[in-house]
């Protein structure tokens, strides 16, 4: 199968060539970054067949749009997210196998900071990359609880294997999060197709302040346009200014000339008499004043986890256990 194919996002095209030995679902033929949020955008897709004899089905598996930003509030109940998401940032050594992110080598480790009650995270295995197909273990950390959990095994004869649900983390409190994945012992490769982010919180409003019109834009009033020249404006600010100062300096003039008369007057006035007041009776015995008191609080203590500890538990799954997780998709050698 030979095939080329012209993505064109908003008036960017790149033209992108293929050539395959065997059937994929789900392969990304085309991709935009970056987008504006403010506006629409236009996307096209074009794809020829080099080969006049070949006779493959060409089919269109979805269209998935990503958040904003990796702070992004969503609106969705399941947000997908692709191994090459901005999200998904990769420390150690990992490959870019085109369909996934790959590693095996422990440590490598995958941070993603999301918004949601739960992470889903899909795997993908192709013998093209390593023929280790033993079942290893990895930790993930989420909220700064360490999580193991198992990457099991390939069975023998299968050469690609794309969307097996590896684990899912527990239940988390709606709001920000991080979760660490690191591949611990070698054996099968760690590998990320796609992640899904679950019950994303309400998002806000995606409208945002206007922008600000460049300098030469027609519609930017200037200064010209307000009538005032420039010296004309100097001189202005200096005449507020002047007449600001006499004015207060005439406030200040009559507030002395009154005070002096009350000074005058008071002085002339008897004073009655008075004896000393106290805030208490003469019979009152005072007590001694203290530096600091104690208060015994009886507050209610405060929850440290925002989710029960029974639940940091990952979910084993079985398939095919709901709708939501069919079997992987695989490609299973032909036996001769």
């Amino acid at each position: 199968m030979r095939w080329k194919a012209t993505c064109t996002v908003d008036g960017r095209e790149e033209e992108l060539n293929f050539s395959w030995e065997t059937h994929q679902n789900l392969f990304p033929f085309c991709e935009g970054r970056y987008l504006s949020t403010l506006n629409p955008h236009v996307l096209n897709f074009t794809i020829e067949v080099q080969d006049p004899d070949d006779q493959t089905d060409i089919w269109f598996d979805r269209l998935m749009i990503s958040p904003p930003s990796p702070s992004s509030d969503f609106d969705y109940p399941l947000v997908q997210v692709q191994h090459t998401d901005p999200m998904v940032k990769y420390e150690g050594e990992w490959v870019d196998y085109l369909t996934g992110q790959y590693s095996n080598v422990t440590g490598s480790k995958a941070v993603i900071d999301f918004k949601g009650t739960a992470l889903r995270w899909y795997t993908l295995y192709e013998s093209a990359f390593s023929p280790d197909r033993s079942q290893t273990r990895a930790t993930v950390v989420i909220d700064n609880q360490t999580i193991p959990f198992v990457i099991p095994n390939v069975e023998d004869g299968v050469e690609l294997q794309m969307g097996q649900l590896l684990f899912r983390t527990p239940e988390l409190s709606p709001g920000s999060h991080r979760a660490e994945v690191t591949y611990e012992v070698v054996g099968r490769p760690l590998g990320l197709y796609y992640l899904v982010v679950e019950n994303g919180a309400a998002a806000s409003s995606l409208a945002g302040s206007a922008p600000t019109p460049p300098s030469n834009d027609p519609h930017t009033p200037s200064s010209s346009a307000s009538g005032l020249t420039k010296i004309s404006k100097i001189g202005l600010g200096i005449g507020v200014g002047l007449g600001f100062i006499i004015i207060l300096a005439l406030l200040l003039l009559i507030f002395k000339q009154r005070r002096r008369q009350t000074q005058t007057s008071e002085q002339q006035s008897p004073k009655p008499f008075s004896l000393p007041f106290f805030s208490s009776p003469l019979n009152s015995p005072l007590s001694p004043v203290s530096s600091a008191r104690t208060l015994n609080s009886k507050g209610t203590p405060v929850s440290q986890l925002p989710f029960p500890r029974r639940s940091l538990q990952l979910r084993t799954v079985r398939y095919p256990e709901e709708v939501e997780n069919p079997p992987p998709y695989q490609v299973v050698q032909s036996v001769k």
